[in-house]
């Protein structure tokens, strides 16, 4: 699906720069300091949205709560992980730390569990658990028409459906059962299976940038999956070029193992992969990136 330039244009909704004007309104006694806009946003969430971080310790000070919910069920540490405001996370008390990665090394043919530091500078990226948005409008507006695809029968039944079973592992996501391993110098990494994985086992979030979709500037850019509203394309791709997780390595099959579908969860839609049969320990896990993806692509090597 192709989206005009207009259309594009106008995901970029008018800049409304209001926290200035909300936190003198409070100061002055206007406002409560417990006051939620439409959105439902606290003084925090703007402070976020608007990387205010000069009054983050201030805010947190008054009493606001960093585990308020805006409407889209949101808290201000949910929308500094979304906008990658990373210097605002030990403020919100983000507590969790991303579990340490395993790799194969070839040269001893033996599995090591490395650190996330030591994982990022070894295969050139940033690990994020979470999809990362490069604009704080395009978040508003997925937000909105996830919220709106909900209010839809049929997606909210399959949409409750895969949460049953898979929310508490897109939530808080584990790494014990994958590993990742140098294939070869057509093929590149890939991830294998660290244990036996049943049928339906969830595998991962593909995380990446949100950003618009560019035919010309993705067109060479071998880590982009498609962006899901519910159903529905958008005009975004994720980009796992520079920013993801273990899934970015997953490898192409016609055959895959693994399935990918959306879901809506913490707010927004999500890209998610599961098994579609059962996986013995040490064999490939694979997806088909499909026919939109191989369009502008040479064929893919086989595995």
């Amino acid at each position: 699906m192709e989206f005009s330039r207009p259309f594009l244009n106008r995901l970029l909704l008018r800049r409304n720069h209001v926290f200035d004007q909300r936190l003198s309104e409070f100061k002055q006694g206007h406002r409560k300091i417990h006051a939620k806009d439409q959105d439902g946003n606290t003084l925090l969430h703007l402070a976020v949205l608007e990387n205010r971080l000069d009054h983050l310790e201030d805010l947190i000070a008054y009493g606001l709560s960093t585990e308020n919910e805006n409407k889209w069920g949101m808290t201000p540490l949910d929308l500094a992980n979304f906008l990658g405001r990373k210097e605002f996370l030990p403020l919100l008390r983000a507590r969790r730390e991303i579990a340490p990665i395993t790799i194969y090394r070839n040269s001893d043919q033996l599995r090591h569990t490395i650190s996330l530091k030591e994982f990022e500078q070894k295969l050139g990226i940033d690990y994020i658990e979470h999809l990362e948005f490069e604009h704080p409008d395009y978040l508003k507006w997925v937000a909105a028409k996830s919220q709106k695809q909900l209010k839809k029968s049929g997606t909210r039944k399959m949409n409750r459906w895969t949460l049953a079973l898979h929310k508490k592992a897109i939530m808080a996501p584990r790494y014990d059962h994958i590993y990742i391993r140098y294939v070869s110098a057509e093929i590149g990494y890939g991830v294998f299976a660290n244990r036996d994985l049943p049928a339906l086992t969830y595998v991962g979030e593909y995380t990446g940038i949100i950003t618009r979709r560019h035919a010309k500037k993705t067109r060479f850019n071998d880590y982009v999956f498609g962006y899901m509203i519910g159903p529905k394309n958008s005009p975004f791709i994720i980009d796992a070029k520079r920013k993801s997780n273990f899934t970015r390595f997953i490898n192409h099959s016609d055959q895959p193992n693994m399935n990918s579908r959306w879901v809506i969860a913490g707010g927004i839609t999500r890209i998610i992969l599961f098994t579609n049969e059962f996986i013995p320990k040490g064999e490939q896990l694979t997806y088909d990136y499909g026919k939109y993806y191989w369009r502008s692509r040479s064929a893919p090597a086989l595995i």
